[in-house]
């Protein structure tokens, strides 16, 4: 990550958090998936809640569509607001400005996904009240934010090259958020299907998939990023 990328991600998070509107959006977003994933599958299932793989990778997946919704704003949000052609005629470079927005939209996902956990720990402890504080383990905590920042990031690189080519920010969101969704529910009806078992190994795999995904999202998506071609869009 450079300095550039750093910047552009200052702009990103400014118009995500400066603005009353689009806070109050960020906010309901953040506030209902942390709402149901952090107290109310919690409650329903007590200290084994994160250990049920359909849980897990609702943790993984619902961060991942809002990273999708803020990703797609990204360019068709600033088409909307007439300041693309503004920030394509800096000297920032293209892989600046496709890493800045990219990593803003996933960073904002696994923050709400970790919150989302945290509160998840907090609810069961006070639910059950046990007699010792639980947690449900350092490595399948972190297993799973690692699998919700991948998925994040697969997610936003999808987001960004819709939005590129969606000149609508709303329909840009829509399709990119119900992309997200549709990844989703394949993989919960998959784990349903085939009953798999979650531990911290299987996690690992799921991990290294998603990365592997991730990856090769974000490069093919860097690629068809060209100002040329946005510029042409105008």
């Amino acid at each position: 990550m450079t300095l550039d990328s750093l910047i552009v991600m200052r702009k990103e998070l400014i118009e995500l958090f400066g603005n009353k509107h689009s806070l109050r959006g960020a906010a309901i977003q953040a506030g209902v998936v942390i709402l149901v994933m952090g107290v109310l599958v919690p409650v329903r299932h007590d200290a084994a809640w994160l250990t049920t793989a359909t849980n897990a990778v609702s943790y993984i997946f619902f961060p991942a569509a809002i990273a999708a919704a803020v990703a797609a704003d990204s360019f068709a949000g600033e088409r909307e607001r007439k300041t693309l052609e503004t920030l394509l005629a800096t000297p920032l470079s293209d892989e600046s400005i496709f890493w800045g927005k990219t990593a803003t939209a996933a960073l904002f996902a696994v923050s709400i996904a970790f919150c989302s956990l945290l509160v998840g720990v907090v609810t069961v402890n006070v639910w059950t009240g046990p007699t010792e504080l639980f947690f449900p383990g350092f490595g399948l905590f972190a297993l799973v934010l690692a699998a919700a920042l991948s998925a994040a990031f697969f997610s936003a690189a999808l987001a960004v090259v819709i939005s590129i080519y969606v000149p609508v920010a709303r329909s840009a969101q829509q399709i990119a958020s119900m992309l997200s969704m549709f990844v989703a529910a394949i993989a919960i009806t998959a784990l349903r299907t085939t009953d798999v078992s979650l531990n911290n190994e299987a996690l690992l795999r799921v991990d290294i998939l998603l990365l592997s995904l991730g990856a090769i999202a974000l490069m093919a998506a860097l690629r068809v990023f060209r100002r040329d071609k946005i510029f042409e869009q105008q």
